[in-house]
């Protein structure tokens, strides 16, 4: 919240400083007329505007940004009540916006520091403009107060807020971090199965978030294609092991067994409600561009983006890491031969991002 405050360089704060001085001015000439009484309210402006500039400058050498900004709102309530209070009876409610607003935007500390300088002004301006009012310091004791309860309910509350909401900001991310650790280990137990696959799913995850960060999805987006990833052949659980670990090609009936593991893996965890964003590549990833794949002949961009990602990523490690039934080939040829596929296999536009990708980090 309080790095909103970085834009206010020393210069703008002079600048909107000397604005607001420039604005009393223009508002103190309609009444210059009646000249000793506004002489003295000019003195007291010129006075106030220089006092502002210099304390703001201090406050913002020192980056007590939060503190500034209370400054200014004091300083345009003091121009605000000023300018109302010949038309307006009760003027006061403007120290009391800002005092609510900076209490509520930047903390109790900034809000008390708002009501104070408030206070000041308030007696000040009773003071200088209403001398021959007796009961000016009660009053003014009487407001001030009132502005300093203003700043310590609404900047208490604000202070509890920020705290909830930090709490349960930390509470999400150990979330996070117990679904990251819990999926990395079910991951790493399903390539344990396959003595020739291990380590694919977390290589084949880092490719797919790379291309992803690549093609500017989303950082929503970025998670959920991590976990689908990740447990991408979750379903191979259901494949009998003398099919997942035969050496030699499929037959046509084994092929029928094997084409299942994107349902399988989907029926597995589509209960689970966290995940559904994520299955779309468990269910899709042997999708074809050109509608030619399984499990159902989705075609171009009717395949979801995240599943087009990894099939090129999955492809890629599948062709580069040796298999029981074939020895890897050389990174030139894998990358050679998914650009021959680009539009039948695969998407086009991913297969360029992979390249790109590629050229930044050859390894």
């Amino acid at each position: 919240m309080k790095n909103l405050s970085n834009t206010l360089t020393i210069g703008r704060v002079v600048s909107l400083s000397l604005l607001a001085f420039a604005l009393w001015l223009v508002g103190l000439m309609p009444f210059m007329s009646e000249a000793q009484m506004h002489y003295r309210r000019l003195f007291a402006l010129v006075l106030l505007g220089v006092t502002t500039i210099a304390f703001v400058w201090m406050l913002r050498r020192y980056r007590h940004l939060d503190y500034v900004v209370a400054v200014i709102a004091s300083t345009a309530a003091t121009l605000a009540y000023f300018l109302l209070y010949p038309i307006l009876f009760d003027a006061e409610f403007v120290f009391v916006l800002t005092i609510i607003g900076i209490s509520a935007q930047w903390g109790l500390k900034a809000g008390l520091v708002n009501a104070s300088l408030s206070t000041l002004a308030y007696g000040l301006f009773h003071n200088v403009f209403s001398s021959g009012h007796s009961e000016v310091v009660v009053e003014t004791l009487a407001i001030g107060g009132f502005f300093v309860i203003s700043a310590l309910i609404v900047g208490t509350l604000s202070h509890q807020r920020e705290a909830a909401l930090l709490t349960h900001i930390r509470l999400a991310e150990k979330l996070q971090d117990s679904y990251d650790a819990t999926l990395d280990a079910l991951a790493a137990a399903l390539d344990a199965r396959d003595r020739e696959t291990q380590g694919h799913s977390q290589r084949v995850t880092a490719l797919t978030l790379t291309i992803a960060r690549e093609m500017k999805v989303s950082h929503e987006q970025l998670q959920q294609i991590r976990w689908g990833a990740l447990l991408h052949d979750v379903g191979k659980i259901g494949i009998p092991d003398h099919i997942l670990r035969k050496p030699g090609e499929l037959n046509d009936e084994e092929w029928v067994l094997m084409r299942r593991h994107p349902q399988i893996g989907y029926d597995i965890l589509k209960g689970i409600s966290f995940l559904q964003p994520a299955l779309s590549i468990v269910l899709h990833h042997h999708e074809r561009f050109d509608g030619k794949g399984y499990p159902q002949g989705l075609k171009g961009e009717s395949i979801p983006l995240s599943a087009r990602i990894f099939a090129v990523a999955d492809t890629f490690d599948a062709m580069t890491n040796d298999r029981l039934y074939r020895r890897a080939c050389p990174q030139a040829e894998a990358v050679t031969e998914i650009r021959n596929l680009a539009g039948q296999q695969f998407d086009p536009a991913v297969v360029q991002a992979f390249e790109r990708v590629l050229r930044h980090d050859p390894t």
